[in-house]
């Protein structure tokens, strides 16, 4: 399988995950990929602590969207196939996820050394929207310093969803009866499109192009990304220098939090991937 070519840094800061539960969830599936050297580190150590002579970091939440009805049945949703809303679980996924960061910030928190959000910038299909209506309104309802109804609802439509073309709306199991020839070369080439869909080189793309839009716009801030499955493993495939296989290894659940910091020097943290501490339960 080849790779999705990597944009080159001067270094890279892997983070690490303290919490049980979301070390639990990120190391699910997760992989960095063949060739890649993950520094070690001692639990709970921060090897690149915010406001260090290289300025202080960009923040990414990067949220999957909560559940829609073909998330819940296990069907291929993208950008070519129909734009449901929340199902009545997303809607709670997304309360769950916008109280998280409505505390950013605070002792007790989830994650309480992140500032408070400056920005939130959303996919433009109905299912991110929801979710990050819900995150927005929660942030102007806290009373939390920096935090208020200043912080608005950007759409960038880089960050949507892969298009699966004819796939759309079938099960993994449709495409092994129906589609197996289709599948073996999709699963083979980051290059190839379902027909009428997208490649993965061609999601990854333009994902690193909205992810550096994104830093560049909101220098040492913290932005919240809502987008959905693929964009989300393109950021930690990037953040850890990994190959192709990261994209496939990443399990990325429906209402969940990834943390990736950026300096101004080139350097990357991944605090934290696939969290799901704050949900009633983990979610597919």
């Amino acid at each position: 399988m080849r790779g999705v070519p990597a944009h080159p840094r001067p270094h890279g800061r892997v983070g690490v995950v303290t919490d049980p539960q979301e070390a639990r969830s990120a190391s699910s599936g997760n992989d960095a990929g063949p060739g890649t050297t993950v520094p070690s580190a001692r639990p709970g150590s921060v090897r690149s602590p915010r406001g260090s002579a290289v300025g202080w970091p960009t923040t990414l939440i990067v949220i999957r969207h909560g559940r829609t009805v073909l998330t819940e049945t296990g069907r291929f949703s993208g950008r070519t196939g129909q734009d449901p809303p929340l199902s009545g679980n997303g809607r709670r996924d997304a309360e769950q996820a916008a109280a998280a960061v409505a505390g950013l910030g605070r002792p007790g928190a989830l994650f309480p050394d992140v500032p408070p959000v400056g920005a939130v910038i959303s996919s433009p299909m109905r299912r991110t929207r929801e979710t990050a209506e819900e995150v927005v309104r929660r942030l102007g309802d806290s009373a939390g310093p920096g935090v208020g109804p200043g912080v608005d609802l950007e759409i960038d439509p880089d960050w949507i969803e892969a298009g699966f073309g004819v796939w759309e709306g079938l099960t993994y199991a449709d495409l092994v009866r129906d589609h197996a020839g289709e599948l073996d070369r999709w699963q083979g080439s980051t290059s190839y499109a379902p027909p009428g869909g997208d490649s993965l080189d061609d999601v990854a793309a333009r994902v690193r192009v909205a992810r550096a839009r994104a830093v560049e716009a909101h220098p040492e801030r913290t932005v919240v990304i809502v987008t959905h499955a693929t964009p989300v493993r393109v950021v930690l495939q990037e953040a850890v220098d990994g190959g192709a296989s990261a994209l496939w290894r990443t399990r990325v659940s429906a209402g969940s939090l990834s943390v990736v910091r950026y300096w101004t020097d080139g350097g990357i943290e991944l605090a934290t991937a696939n969290t799901t501490a704050h949900l009633v339960q983990e979610t597919l």
